[in-house]
């Protein structure tokens, strides 16, 4: 009788480590699409680079749907810093904005690459323990 609720309980410490397990895996999902396109708008800066003023771009507007224009002024860039709070920086100092994003998620990646593996550890021990 002892035995069996031990067992319960460590099926049910499994189900919440798989749970954790589910959710470490969506936030690495998100997190990899945030790395994806931080990384992508850090190649969009060294292509603006290359860019002469007057030239006519396609500028997407989002969901698909883009509109022509031309360039203006590339050296000075507006930058979101907070609610509807921008400041102008320059490409290369954008660029280094960007690049401290992308050291900050790859920061965490790892954290949840580990908490992860520690996660996966767990359960194989639980898993072991319930067989014997």
């Amino acid at each position: 009788m002892q035995d069996q609720k031990a067992d319960q309980s460590k099926i049910l410490e499994l189900q919440i480590l798989s749970q954790n397990l589910q959710n470490i895996q969506a936030q690495m999902q998100k997190l990899d699409s945030n790395l994806d396109e931080f990384q992508v708008l850090r190649k969009s800066l060294d292509e603006l680079k290359k860019i002469n003023r007057d030239t006519e771009i396609i500028i997407p507007l989002g969901q698909g749907v883009f509109t022509r224009g031309r360039i203006t002024e590339k050296n000075n860039l507006l930058n979101l810093v907070g609610a509807e709070i921008a400041v102008e920086k320059s490409i290369d100092e954008t660029k280094e904005s960007v690049s401290g994003q992308i050291n900050s998620l790859m920061k965490v990646r790892v954290e949840l690459e580990s908490e992860m593996a520690k996660g996966v550890e767990k359960i194989q021990k639980i898993q072991s323990q319930i067989k014997e």
